[in-house]
């Protein structure tokens, strides 16, 4: 058997060669802790051991349980009422910037102009009101009228021709009628030398576009490019790598890969490029 000493403070069983408890570090105070022969620690019930440790382990336990229900419930509440929005996780700005458009209407499918210089805004409707994609408008023919971009539509000569109104995806259209006489026509000036390449020919207005830098976050993303000015030739476009972006005859363009691509549009002796960014993979 083992000769040990029970600590008069605290209970711990230790050597006597300790000289104190090695947790409390007290000194036996007289023999009366000395227990000899008379107690083997080694002899010691396990069961007793254990079940005298059981009730307070499991208070602690239930008591650790207690406090983390009491914190997730607190948390729920907070979370589902909004009560700390800082909670919520924050939407990527990228996805906030691209809302696409899902559906667009215009107020008027034809309209009669009776006077050169007569002009009329048409009225767009598109869902959800906080579309991303712009409304673009163009025109057929713009001798007989023109289109501004914010739907104003102005008589110019006798005639009929279309404006079209894209948003996204969605395009619409308004049959424009201009129902006056023309002019007697004025008698023609002697022809003039042909300018040099290059230049705008005099009292013409340059050639513009109406963006030149966009971005494309998704595949099959869209625009409509519009040209103002210039001599009033049929403009030619092309697509410095169509991998990327792809252009039609109409100014058109759509996203088709990751990558930076060159939109260009040339009438006559003139020419306007965009850049357009697809970043995307």
């Amino acid at each position: 058997m083992n000769n040990t000493i029970i600590c008069e403070y605290c209970g711990t069983l230790y050597n006597p060669e300790e000289g104190r408890c090695p947790i409390c570090q007290g000194q036996p105070g007289n023999s009366n802790n000395y227990m000899g022969d008379h107690y083997d620690y080694d002899e010691r019930p396990m069961e007793e051991e254990a079940h005298e440790r059981r009730p307070i382990g499991g208070k602690i336990a239930a008591l650790i349980a207690l406090i983390l229900l009491f914190v997730g419930f607190t948390g729920y509440i907070l979370y589902s009422f909004e009560l700390l929005p800082f909670l919520k996780p924050a939407v990527e700005e990228e996805v906030l910037q691209n809302i696409p458009c899902t559906q667009l209407a215009v107020d008027a499918a034809e309209l009669t102009l009776e006077e050169a210089g007569a002009s009329i805004q048409l009225q767009t409707a598109v869902e959800p009101a906080n579309t991303t994609d712009q409304i673009i408008f163009s025109v057929d023919d713009s001798t007989i009228a023109s289109v501004t971009q914010d739907g104003t539509i102005t008589a110019k000569a006798p005639g009929e021709t279309t404006v079209a109104i894209m948003c996204g995806k969605y395009t619409a259209y308004c049959t424009v009628i201009c129902s006056f006489e023309a002019d007697d026509p004025e008698p023609e000036p002697e022809p003039e030398p042909d300018p040099d390449p290059g230049v705008p020919a005099p009292g013409a207005d340059p050639l513009s576009i109406s963006a030149e830098d966009i971005s494309f976050f998704e595949k099959t993303e869209n625009t409509m490019l519009v040209l103002t000015g210039g001599d009033g030739s049929i403009p030619e476009w092309e697509s410095s790598d169509e991998a990327v972006v792809r252009v039609d005859e109409t100014g058109y363009v759509e996203a088709v890969g990751g990558g930076t691509a060159t939109v260009t549009a040339t009438v006559g002796s003139e020419s306007v490029s965009c850049i357009v960014r697809c970043q995307f993979e």
